[in-house]
């Protein structure tokens, strides 16, 4: 049954490319409204021929092939074949005084943009059919972790670990342990690399015996370990170059007994980018730059394109920020020790605290669906464009450990956001997908904001009765009053909600003007953006 919904979708994105094929075509052409005009009538039956000749002709089949060389034989074919029934017709009906220029540039420009859309749908799935669910792109993520929100305040307990960190395998003998061995046969020409590792766990609590330094990107390497044997496992080839992050990941959590540590490294993208800018210079750099973080960073997330690029890369050489790294293993049920910039690459040593996340679908698409509390207490998923790395809900408790809570409860500092998504935050941008929520009737234009189930229990009960009898506004009342914290925010929604009891209509308009104007003349911002 998918295939023949995949099949449509196929066919309708086909009569889509060859219209734009036409407009495209005519547009180069004088009298560009007059062309469309006199071809319109003629258009529809030569996309109705060229739609039934590929249909008969299994161009819509989607169960992939096993060669895109047989994509191309059967685009090319069947497109040769709706050719030849054009021709026919022309030659028959004596239609000769239509442009050879438009029919034979449409049918051209067509064959064209087929080869090139089918190519990326081929790849496209089998990428997918290959590839773990947690490594594909998805336009909307539906994160558990995201789902459910969690609040915090400035009276979190500290989780930071002592440092250095002794794991729970007792301490042997020197000669025994992995200490001398990570220094003679590995790291004795990387002293800063062994001191960061000596200063952040105990060596001498680590059997050589279970131990393995490896550099190595194959999964291959490590299959055969039994579960929980290994008590230290490191791997100095950079997570870059990784086929399957989070499987490799969870296989070292296999691999290692409870409390062992995991030693990684890879290169940020800020690394990244002061690499071309040492190389190139800063004008070079910059403009290599922009293009490599399109084709290494920007393809890998597109589903359309994320096929092709894993084809054409072998996932090699990836731009993963900081943060993912990080984010990744967490999700992997990891927890970080520490991590360093010891020559242009960072260094991670993480701990095993848990099983991998079950979440099938953690963040990483465009879109964002947020569990929030909606009227009479219903649960809705509400819309937003995401502003964070991938995998940046994973590091919530993390991230707690470092900065306080703001006044506008969310973390000060948090070096989650993507600069893109302060922008986004700043002007509302990351917002606009919520108008899908208003259209389905799970928000109305003005009034109080969506919360998650965690934060709606922190507010008093007055507040709590009053906002389950309003549905959530897509315009927050807090643009009104000016508001920057949360307990102006409170005061702000209690005098919104006991004003509406009283006069819906009026109260509505009143506070819909002043949150217009104070947006648009940008006297207040989201509330995301104040620290």
């Amino acid at each position: 049954m998918k295939y023949k919904i995949y099949g449509c979708f196929l066919c309708l994105l086909d009569i889509f490319i060859v219209g734009f094929a036409f407009f495209l075509v005519a547009w180069h052409r004088a009298g560009t409204r007059i062309i469309i005009r006199n071809y319109s009538r003629p258009l529809i039956g030569f996309t109705i021929i060229w739609i039934v000749v590929s249909i008969l002709g299994c161009k819509y089949d989607f169960k992939p092939p096993k060669k895109l060389i047989n994509v191309i034989i059967c685009v090319m074919r069947d497109n040769i074949m709706a050719l030849a029934i054009v021709f026919v017709a022309m030659y028959f009906f004596q239609l000769f005084f239509y442009s050879r220029l438009i029919v034979f540039g449409t049918i051209i420009l067509t064959t064209i943009l087929e080869l090139i859309i089918f190519t990326l749908v081929y790849y496209t799935f089998r990428f997918y059919k290959d590839t773990d669910i947690d490594e594909r792109g998805v336009f909307i993520t539906q994160s558990d972790k995201l789902r459910t929100g969690t609040f915090y305040t400035n009276n979190g307990s500290n989780l930071a670990e002592v440092l250095p960190y002794v794991p729970p395998f007792g301490e042997d003998v020197v000669a025994d342990t992995v200490m001398l061995k990570l220094w003679r046969n590995y790291l004795n020409k990387c002293s800063e690399l062994f001191n960061f590792i000596n200063d952040t766990v105990s060596l001498t609590s680590f059997s050589d015996r279970a131990s393995m330094v490896l550099k190595s990107s194959t999964i291959f390497n490590i299959e055969h370990f039994d579960p929980g044997s290994q008590q230290l496992f490191i791997n100095l080839h950079p997570v870059n170059d990784f086929r399957r992050v989070n499987r490799y990941f969870i296989k070292v959590n296999e691999n290692l007994a409870e409390g062992g540590v995991f030693i990684c490294c890879g290169e940020t993208i800020g690394q990244r980018y002061n690499r071309f800018k040492r190389s190139f210079g800063k004008l070079f750099g910059n403009i290599f730059y922009f293009f490599d973080f399109i084709y290494r960073r920007i393809l890998p997330k597109i589903p359309l394109t994320q096929g092709l690029y894993f084809a054409l890369s072998q996932g090699k050489n990836r731009s993963l920020p900081e943060t993912e790294i990080l984010g990744r293993l967490y999700f992997c049920g990891f927890k970080l020790l520490g991590y360093k910039d010891i020559d242009g690459m960072m260094y991670f040593i993480v701990k095993k605290i848990k099983e991998p996340s079950q979440d099938i679908n953690p963040s990483y698409g465009p879109i964002i669906k947020l569990r929030r509390v909606g009227l009479n207490g219903k649960i809705f998923f509400c819309y937003k464009l995401r502003t964070m790395h991938p995998y940046s809900e994973y590091l919530q408790e993390y991230i707690h450990t470092l900065h306080s809570v703001s006044n506008s409860g969310k973390f000060a500092n948090d070096f989650r956001i993507t600069d893109w998504g302060r922008f986004f935050r700043r002007y509302w941008i990351d917002e606009l997908p919520q108008f899908i929520n208003l259209f389905r009737g799970d928000l109305r234009i003005i009034g109080t904001r969506a919360l998650s189930v965690h934060f709606f229990e922190q507010y008093p009960n007055d507040i709590k009765e009053m906002r389950l009898k309003i549905k959530p506004g897509l315009i927050p009342v807090y643009t009104a009053d000016k508001v920057t914290n949360l307990p102006d925010l409170l005061v702000s929604e209690r005098k919104y909600l006991e004003r509406h009891m009283k006069k819906p209509f009026t109260t509505d308009c009143v506070y819909l003007c002043k949150a217009l104007f104070n947006i648009l003349t940008r006297r207040v911002k989201s509330l995301d953006c104040y620290q």
